[in-house]
């Protein structure tokens, strides 16, 4: 009896993701109905897929089935069974068009998953949506052609870095740095949550972003340096890490602008390696 039920259960399983895989193609079959439709020309797809949406939206991870395609110069992805990660943009927003792995290890064996990335950058700002299953390849091939971009493959490399909770500094006269914005009455004051109400320090394939918008592009980084909390006498009065980046503006201006982040080393490391800069680690006592 037990071996009957358990193949009743597992039965009613199969069953259950036949009719689940079922579903989630007809909605991209309806997908593509509803775009011919109403007169507009689906250029690439659509696929069935899984969107993980926005990197950079602070929101936990979500997931959500859908179909991705692009219509009219569109970017558009269409949830199946919610709208939450559905998102259109503009082609000519794209900047990166890209596969990589994700791997997941157990004790005895070795998962690899594709991931289909893209970077754009809207009228919202800098954005990062990821997508899972589906014939990414294809698509991504499809994509980048279509948008003049070149098809990246990173493997398991990847090619960005954070997001992180971070503060965004600048120099001061007076006291060496202040916490932005000005207005405040302390210069050096941090929030006391600040990781949490911190904005996001990101690193896109070809520029540091802080909050989507303050953007640095890597070929104008010249110098980074960072600072071990407390380092007063190498520059950081802060008590959390500090990464220290001199760059030239877009009118040939020497700017310079610092991170309170944690593992300042480690962004300054993978600076130095995608940016191809001299990157300096100084201690509490200003040792490099």
């Amino acid at each position: 009896m037990e071996i009957v039920g358990l193949g009743t259960a597992l039965a009613a399983i199969g069953g259950a993701l036949l009719w689940d895989q079922g579903t989630q193609r007809r909605h991209v079959r309806r997908a593509l109905a509803h775009w011919e439709g109403a007169g507009n020309t689906v250029q690439v797809g659509p696929i069935g897929t899984i969107a993980e949406g926005d990197l950079l939206d602070g929101a936990p991870l979500r997931r959500a089935f859908g179909a991705l395609a692009v219509v009219e110069g569109q970017v558009r992805f269409v949830g199946h069974r919610t709208t939450a990660l559905d998102m259109t943009f503009p082609l000519t927003a794209l900047r990166w068009v890209g596969l990589r792995v994700r791997v997941k290890s157990t004790w005895n064996r070795r998962v690899e998953t594709p991931e289909l990335v893209l970077h754009a950058e809207t009228d919202l700002g800098w954005q990062v949506y990821r997508f899972l299953e589906g014939p990414l390849e294809a698509f991504a091939r499809q994509l980048a052609a279509l948008a003049g971009l070149p098809f990246q493959q990173t493997g398991e490399v990847r090619e960005d870095f954070g997001p992180a909770p971070a503060v965004r500094v600048e120099p001061d006269a007076a006291t060496g740095w202040r916490v932005a914005p000005v207005e405040q009455p302390d210069p050096l004051a941090l929030p006391p949550d600040w990781p949490q109400t911190a904005g996001l320090l990101y690193l896109a394939p070809d520029r540091l972003l802080f909050e989507r918008a303050h953007a640095i592009p890597l070929a104008r980084i010249r110098r980074v340096t960072a600072l071990a909390a407390g380092a007063t006498r190498a520059g950081n009065p802060f008590q959390a890490s500090l990464l220290r980046i001199e760059y030239e503006s877009a009118e040939r201006e020497q700017q310079v602008v610092g991170y309170l982040v944690a593992n300042a080393g480690d962004w300054a490391g993978v600076l130095e390696t995608r940016g191809a800069v001299l990157a300096e680690w100084r201690g509490a006592e200003g040792d490099r």
